[in-house]
């Protein structure tokens, strides 16, 4: 009986016995990061899934090694470095290689992260650099004869990681997944990337280009911010033109996760009309572009966007100057799948300060500041006076990532936005004939500014068997529309006499379309690229102008590309690029090669060198009338107008001055053909040549020499840089085909930028431009022609971040043309009323139209 007694009591017990609960592996190797002070390098998908009991013991090596065991991993435990590599149990000579690869992650969202700096110190004192690729993914060749290096990995946003290998921990683990810890404040960073920089970590430009910062809306304009940068030539505030290296300004591509941008900004500009919450970084190839890139002739700017976390719920939400916005992220499947969410609307309408309705009149041409004495600006000498204003604006993006396995992920992408801005004016016209006893009257006019975009993007990346090799497959649509209403364009018209201009009052509308749908696919084995792409497009622009009434355009080609890039690495010291890309456009059956290459010599030693050459094509173009700040209008080369192409050459020296000190120098010559410009740029009704309302044929010589040094002094750094340029044309039938100043050809730039961060959490940047004026288009083809007033713009930002009870806030604030300096924007003839024996008369003289003035901003964003 008491045997059966206490086998009665023994089974109670165990079953009364608490069960050890089971938690994601996820989680068990963060808690054993933290209890062990062990490094855990892996891949999420590796552990995704996957539960376990573990508890830390002192025999939490054994067990751990276990645990991995039932899902066929295992683990390299390296006591002496404090690190584990968990990986896969396969062959061990399927992994061995004289090379170390994998992803940069994210620890806390298990995001990969395009673009981090790597250095590798070997064990003679040998450094080797490189990037992780778009895709988080990297590859470091180790010499044969080292056994131990050093690798330390760097971000932008991130803390500074430093790990210890040795050769037998890389051999056996093969891909070598790193995670970094994001700090306090995360920044987005745009990757500056030239001759040769390409892969430095302490690049002169780090830190340089931080979105957000210098923005006159409280909104960040990526695209503006690239005026920080010696090769490109600042433009003015109400428009989003970069000219680079003396290309027009819609040379420049500017993609999202691969996609074409054509709806680069909002509010004629100071906004990107993409969600600074979303971008993750980006690169800006301002050089020799790989030929990978459908590069035109000003360059690639290619920006990535966030995953989403893979583990946690979180987001932002966030009050400017001019929007409201807000963002949600989070795990669909812990560690394999996730969605971003993210919208933004504006408040102009609802709030308005710091004068933004100001802004919208300055942007719709309807009361731009000038030149003009006060007697001819005061209120009763005004020829328009702006009357109710709106501006409307919003854009949405959404993006579902899935990775199914450590090597394979899809991503699916969508974007709609769009613009809406509309004044009211009145203006002071002629009545015409029909009253003579009254010969003017105030008559109201209406501006409108329009356009909407909406895309769809679907991607497959798969890393294959061998080390540094995948494929990408990617497929979209996007569709875009634009339209420009400005009842009362003022036309111009020379006189008989001279110094008399003729001015009229009409119509200027136009409207476009553009289809755009595209497949890629993409193969990277080593040092060898190659890929295929396929783009159909459907475009449509119409325009109806005092110049031409009822224009219509359309067309209908399709671009499919072939390209192959390779890239030679002797050990590090030396770099070859060299790339071809084949284009074959159907609209006229152009069939074009684009051959790019480029060389970096002694990268190890403090002084190295590198030259470039490239030719690149241009197929769609933006069209650019001189005082309209609208929406982008896309139009696409046809059979009889060939597309543009650009030839340049390039080289530059590069010198580490050491106590981070850095200097370079970089020069330039660029040829151009078949340039697109407006005809209403010309200033003149009577100089149509073309079918079509703008020149196709104009050539282009653009030549430059640039300097830039930055000093690193503990918190502070500075940067200062010079460009001496010069940028021209020639068209035969304009100027008696004789060369002309572009018109945004300026002859040197004076470019300073101070970063401070007094104390933890605060930074503070002060931008300087001084730049020489550009030529004035009312005298373009004089042998002399003259040019506007010298252009300087100081700019402040100031920015605080802290955390409290873990959300994180962060605090701007900008003061855009901090000395409110008159700044001349283009020269024209503006008519004033004036008042001659009781007799009223519209007369015509030449004034300055100013640049935005003083605009000061602020903006608050809650990241949970």
């Amino acid at each position: 009986m008491g045997h059966l007694l206490a086998i009665l009591m023994l089974l109670v017990s165990v079953q009364s016995a608490p069960s050890a609960s089971s938690d994601p592996l996820h989680r068990v190797l963060q808690q054993l990061e933290q209890q062990t002070g062990y490094r855990f390098l892996y891949k999420d998908a590796l552990v995704a899934d996957k539960e376990s009991t573990l508890i830390y013991s002192d025999r939490w090596q054994e067990t751990l090694l276990d645990e991995l065991e039932k899902w066929k991993l295992t683990a390299r435990i390296d006591s002496e470095r404090r690190q584990v590599i968990i990986y896969e149990d396969r062959n061990r000579e399927e992994l061995r290689a004289l090379g170390v690869s994998g992803q940069v992650i994210d620890k806390l969202s298990g995001e990969n992260l395009p673009f981090a700096t790597l250095t590798m110190t070997t064990d003679s004192g040998k450094k080797i650099l490189t990037q992780s690729n778009q895709h988080g993914k990297y590859t470091l060749q180790i010499p044969a004869d080292e056994k131990e290096v050093q690798l330390k990995v760097s971000y932008i946003g991130y803390e500074e990681t430093l790990l210890n290998l040795s050769r037998e921990s890389i051999d056996i683990a093969g891909d070598l997944n790193i995670r970094i810890t994001p700090s306090a404040y995360e920044i987005s960073e745009i990757v500056i990337t030239g001759s040769g920089n390409r892969t430095s970590d302490g690049t002169i430009y780090r830190g340089v280009l931080e979105a957000g910062s210098f923005s006159a809306a409280g909104e960040s304009n990526s695209i503006r911010s690239l005026s920080l940068l010696p090769s490109v030539q600042s433009g003015t505030s109400l428009t989003d033109g970069a000219h680079i290296r003396g290309s027009s300004s819609d040379a420049v591509h500017v993609l999202l996760d691969n996609s074409v941008i054509y709806s680069r900004s909002h509010l004629f500009g100071l906004i990107d009309s993409f969600n600074s919450d979303i971008i993750r970084t980006g690169s800006f190839y301002y050089d020799i572009a790989p030929a990978k890139y459908h590069a035109p002739p000003g360059g690639v700017l290619s920006l990535v966007t966030k995953t989403g976390s893979l583990y946690s719920y979180g987001g932002g939400l966030g009050l400017s100057s001019s929007v409201v916005k807000g963002s949600l992220e989070g795990p669909i499947k812990e560690g394999k799948s996730s969605f971003l969410l993210a919208g933004r609307k504006s408040i102009i309408n609802q709030v308005n300060i710091f004068g933004m309705d100001e802004m919208i009149a300055w942007g719709l041409d309807t009361n731009r500041p000038s030149s003009l004495s006060e007697e001819s600006t005061s209120l009763n000498d005004r020829v328009t006076r702006p009357l109710g204003y709106s501006a409307n604006f919003f854009d949405l993006h959404a993006k579902i990532f899935l990775e199914n396995s450590p090597g394979s992920r899809w991503a699916f992408s969508g974007y709609a936005g769009g613009d809406r801005t509309e004044q009211e004016t009145d203006r002071f016209v002629r009545t015409g004939f029909n009253s003579p006893g009254n010969r003017f009257e105030w008559r109201e006019f209406q501006t409108e500014n329009t356009w909407g975009n909406s895309s769809f993007n679907v991607s497959y990346y798969r890393d294959l068997r061998k080390r540094d090799s995948f494929m990408h497959f990617q497929g979209g649509y996007s569709y875009y529309y634009t339209g420009m209403l400005k009842e009362d364009f003022v036309y111009q018209r020379p006189g008989l006499n001279g110094a008399q201009q003729l001015l009229f009052v009409d119509l200027f509308e136009n409207e476009s379309e553009l289809n755009h749908a595209y497949v890629s696919g993409e193969f990277k084995s080593g040092t060898l690229t190659a890929g295929v792409s396929m783009n159909f497009f459907d475009s449509g622009y119409r325009e109806d102008s005092l110049n031409r009434p009822d224009f219509y355009q359309e067309s209908r080609p399709f671009l499919p590309e072939v390209y192959l890039d390779l890239e030679t690495d002797g050990g590090g010291a030396h770099i070859i690029q060299g790339g071809l890309r084949m284009q074959y456009y159907s609209d006229g059956d152009y069939l074009n090669l684009s051959p790019r290459m480029k060389i970096s010599l002694f990268r190890d030693s403090p002084v190295s060198v590198a030259m470039g050459f490239s030719r690149n094509f241009q197929y769609l173009y933006k069209l650019s009338i001189y005082n309209l700040s609208a929406a982008d209008i896309w139009i696409t080369a046809v059979a009889d107008q060939p597309p543009s192409r650009s030839d340049m050459i390039s080289g530059g020296i590069y010198a580490d001055l050491g106590r981070g000190a850095r200097f370079q120098s970089e020069a330039y010559i660029k040829w151009q053909e078949n340039l697109r410009y407006h005809e209403i740029n010309i200033q003149n009704l009577d100089i149509s040549f073309e079918d079509q309302p703008w020149f196709s044929n104009n050539d282009g010589y653009a030549r430059g020499i640039e300097f830039m040094f930055s000093q690193r002094l503990g918190k502070t750094t500075i940067s200062q840089s010079y460009t001496l340029s010069s940028s021209e044309m020639r068209n035969e039938r304009l100027n008696a085909g004789e060369w002309f100043y572009s018109e945004w050809d300026r002859r040197h730039q004076f470019k300073t930028l101070l970063q401070i961060r007094p104390a933890e959490g605060l930074d503070v940047n002060l931008s300087l431009n001084y730049l020489t004026g550009s030529p004035d288009r009312l005298t373009l083809f004089r042998d002399s022609p003259d040019r506007l007033g010298t252009y300087i713009r100081a700019d402040l930002s100031l920015s605080y971040s802290t955390n409290l009870s873990g959300t994180g806030i962060v605090l701007r604030g900008n003061l855009y043309n901090l000395t409110d300096r008159k700044n001349p924007w283009y020269r024209e003839w503006v008519p004033i009323i004036t008042t001659d024996q009781d007799r009223t008369n519209l007369e015509a003289i030449q004034a300055d139209i100013y640049d935005l003035g003083f605009q000061p901003s602020v903006s608050v964003q809650m990241n949970f």
